[in-house]
This record gives C-alpha cells, structure tokens and sequence, in this order.
C-alpha cells in the first residue's frame, strides 16, 4: 500500500473478545486513490491468496470521515464538546 499514490496509512486491531478477529483501517487521498489500490497488480494476487487460505470471511465498508481529532488536537471537535472539556 506505501507504494500506493494517495495512501495515508493503516493501521489495524484486534478483537479483544474474539481472538483471531481484526478490524484494518486504511486511510485515503481520495476515491481514485482506492481504485488505484483495489486494482494493482500485487493487491489482487494477496486478494485471491487470502480468499483461498487465511480469511474465512471478511467486510469492507468504504467511509467518508466526518470529523478526525485527538485529545490535544481538537480543532475539528465538536464546538460543544470544547465548550465543556476545553481546548
């Protein structure tokens, strides 16, 4: 994916409750640069790998982030969740 024009970065968690369960968030530029990914060559190959051996089943939902902030960086925060815990 580094290699990927547009890709910002991924990062990925496993459940807690359900070992062997993992949730992968990848971050994007742009729709393009998805398609970019979704279509090269070597992201295919891994694709039909994985189907075939480790992934049992899987889900990708595709999402738009509406606001993205930390505890210390709370520029995009709601204004009211400013209001009463500051920043």
């Amino acid at each position: 994916m580094a290699g990927i024009e547009g890709f910002l970065g991924v990062e990925r968690f496993e459940s807690v409750t359900t070992p062997g369960r993992f949730v992968s968030i990848s971050r994007w530029a742009d729709e393009e640069a998805i398609r970019r990914w979704r279509n090269h060559p070597a992201h295919r190959e891994a694709q039909r790998a994985a189907r075939a051996g480790i992934f049992a089943d899987y889900r990708i939902t595709v999402a738009e982030v509406v606001r993205d902030y930390t505890m210390n960086r709370r520029d995009e925060s709601p204004a009211d969740s400013r209001a009463a815990l500051g920043g």
